[in-house]
């Protein structure tokens, strides 16, 4: 890990060198130079997305931590699989049964949660001790939907619903008067949930 961050860092520097040389310099480079310079771009690029997707790992439910590439397709409905390629080349269709955890990248990260009589990997939005928040999108209507998601760490999960949040998020959380009083006091809205 030390040594991938000193790899980006460098090649942050060489990047940074480069930007700042072709915006003085391009006016009087020939085409061979300015060739040379989109090459070398395009490389920087192409080597900060194949570190970049090493990063990516999914955690068993065993504990486990399987390295390799993640298949996402935003277009898709990747709450029930996930498809994962293997360090060494394998593919596996990852099912939310199978894996607690799976991480992309900073923005998205899922964790695999039982809704609705079944397991779903669910986009982390926050996580906290008493109450997390989470966003899956799904197939509804030949349209793809995002639905926000609330869950106690016992297990216990809500679906909110735009028409009647005071109410379901009230009764939800009766077990915390405070919040229950703001939210009836509409000082908690639904707008304070972010996307």
């Amino acid at each position: 890990m030390a040594k991938t961050i000193k790899i980006l860092v460098n090649l942050s520097k060489l990047a940074l060198f480069f930007r700042q040389n072709f915006i003085h310099l391009r006016f009087y480079m020939s085409k061979a130079r300015m060739k040379f310079r989109f090459a070398i771009a395009i490389i920087f690029l192409f080597i900060t997305t194949a570190l970049h997707a090493q990063d990516q790992y999914i955690v068993k439910l065993n504990g486990d931590t399987l390295r390799g590439k993640l298949l996402i397709n935003p277009m898709r409905d990747n709450t029930r699989s996930m498809y994962f390629k293997h360090e060494d080349g394998t593919k596996e269709n990852i099912r939310p049964i199978r894996a607690s955890y799976v991480y992309y990248d900073k923005e998205y990260q899922f964790r695999s949660i039982p809704f609705n009589n079944q397991r779903l990997f669910m986009q982390i939005v926050r996580e906290e001790r008493n109450l997390s928040h989470y966003n899956y999108t799904h197939k509804r209507d030949n349209s793809m939907a995002t639905t926000k998601v609330l869950a106690k760490p016992n297990g216990d999960a809500l679906e909110i619903s735009a028409l009647s949040f005071r109410k379901q998020v009230a009764n939800f959380l009766d077990d915390c008067p405070q919040v229950e009083a703001k939210i009836e006091a509409k000082q908690y809205k639904l707008s304070l949930i972010h996307i």
